[in-house]
């Protein structure tokens, strides 16, 4: 009985070295093995990223909380893809095989039609971009918490994972010859929209009742909280700084600001939280207690809060029984950009070329921003070669522009199982929320390969701010 032949995984490190960042050394290169067929469906490139948070008030050194901010489009959840501003392809044998400017914009606009809403939340805990869980707490993969036993919760680095099927249409073959294509470099461009700021205590729940300690012989750093029904809705975990605040009765004083670190935690079978503290409050004496007890998380310092890249490499599969060297068709995107600079009746005419199949054009709210979200737009209509392709206007979000975007998305071979339109916002403290994030607008055409250009008009009516940035993205047949 003949065995299945098992692929390998290896490793190809950029080169480049690092430590990179997302402003100046922001441009990492992986070169493949001209004698090698790799599936690159199954490869990814990974970042590898360290954030630290610190705190100077308390003088004391724990795990603090951190959250992923987006300062150029405020709420809107980051995604790993999001990372990368620009890319390409090039082999020797063949030249530039994929050349993708704005590939974040593209692939986060499509991805909001193609993963239905069950994707996108299943795949946020290996996301750079946190969503809040029902304790309040935001997810982080650059955070290992323990919220129960003594050993310390700790600050990882963490792979951020970005698919080639993310980046290029490439990225989507199981086989992905060289021996055709000869030595092919992968280039990718980090693009500067993201950064990280500790979670707020507000964020976090803010002070959290514990149970009053009473006598001489009471332990003064343990702490209990009550009513807890599953630990994960705890708001502590080991290691975490935390201030104690207490009203001190029959002579004991008050318990003021005093800060602490978690050593400790046990969840009690009658659904209570014990919490030991590495530094005791003062020990009371017969007949002394402490009433209003409170505990809060204690949150780093925004200006100390720092990420790093600290190596990038590629993990990508090897065929070991690839199939015979043949004609690679694909097909790949080109991008045109533009400023309209808020005019509110725009035209503009665009020489596609022949072998484009369809087209879309994003407009980014902001430089440096991803989602296609100008909700100033009022209706639109598109000219190929003078000839009109509706009869009337096309109302964003109205029968007919689904119809042309069903039409266009299916002309490209993407499916659509995700009509909701919104990119995710991630603000709100209490969860996560589709209806209050952006509302998404795409002008989208299929197309048919000419034997010359194609001049595409096209005709757009807005108001308030009018049309600002607009991409332009053509997908075109290719062949080597």
């Amino acid at each position: 009985m003949s065995k299945m032949p098992l692929n390998r995984y290896i490793k190809i490190p950029s080169t480049q070295s690092g430590k990179f960042n997302t402003t100046t050394l922001n441009r990492i290169d992986f070169d493949f093995d001209p004698n090698l067929v790799y599936d690159f469906d199954n490869s990814w490139i990974e970042l590898n990223m360290n954030v630290v948070a610190s705190e100077s008030t308390s003088s004391k050194t724990g795990t603090y909380k951190i959250k992923s901010v987006f300062p150029n489009h405020t709420g809107v959840k980051l995604e790993n893809s999001m990372m990368v501003k620009n890319c390409h392809l090039r082999s020797s044998n063949n030249g530039m095989l994929e050349d993708i400017r704005d590939v974040n914009i593209l692939r986060y606009n499509l991805k909001k039609l193609m993963d239905s809403s069950a994707d996108e939340d299943g795949r946020a805990f290996k996301e750079v971009g946190h969503l809040f869980e029902n304790n309040k707490l935001k997810s982080s993969i650059f955070r290992e918490l323990h919220k129960e036993g003594n050993v310390k919760s700790r600050d990882v680095q963490a792979p951020v994972r970005i698919k080639m099927s993310e980046l290029f249409n490439l990225g989507s073959l199981s086989e992905f010859d060289c021996r055709k294509l000869g030595r092919v470099r992968a280039h990718i461009e980090l693009d500067n929209i993201i950064s990280f700021v500790p979670q707020t205590v507000a964020d976090m729940g803010g002070s959290q009742t514990m149970d009053d300690i009473t006598g001489a012989n009471a332990n003064v750093n343990t702490f209990t909280q009550v009513n807890i029904p599953v630990l994960e809705q705890s708001k502590f975990w080991v290691n975490q700084v935390v201030k104690i605040d207490a009203t001190g009765n029959g002579g004991a004083g008050n318990i003021v600001d005093h800060y602490a670190v978690i050593t400790t935690i046990t969840y009690n079978q009658d659904r209570s939280v014990s919490i030991i503290v590495d530094s005791p409050i003062t020990a009371l004496t017969a007949g002394q207690s402490y009433t209003a007890v409170t505990m809060t998380p204690v949150e780093a310092d925004a200006a100390a809060t720092s990420f790093t890249i600290d190596f990038a490499e590629l993990v990508t599969q090897v065929v070991s029984q690839p199939s015979p060297i043949a004609e690679l068709n694909y097909t790949t995107y080109t991008t045109e950009q533009y400023n309209a600079n808020g005019l509110t009746n725009f035209q503009r005419l665009y020489q596609v070329e022949p072998e484009a199949i369809s087209l879309m054009a994003l407009f980014p709210k902001s430089n440096n921003g991803v989602a296609s979200s100008n909700t100033d737009i009022n209706n639109y209509r598109l000219k190929i070669d003078n000839i009109d392709q509706t009869d009337r206007n096309v109302v964003p979000h109205s029968p007919l522009y689904y119809n042309i975007l069903n039409e266009t998305m299916l002309d490209a071979g993407l499916p659509v199982a995700n009509l909701n339109e919104y990119a995710l916002s991630c603000n709100s403290v209490t969860n996560d929320k589709r209806t209050s994030g952006e509302k998404l607008i795409y002008i989208s055409a299929a197309l048919d390969a000419t034997q010359r250009e194609k001049n595409i008009q096209i005709n757009i009516n807005a108001s308030g701010s009018g049309v600002g940035l607009i991409n332009l993205y053509k997908l075109v047949s290719r062949k080597v």
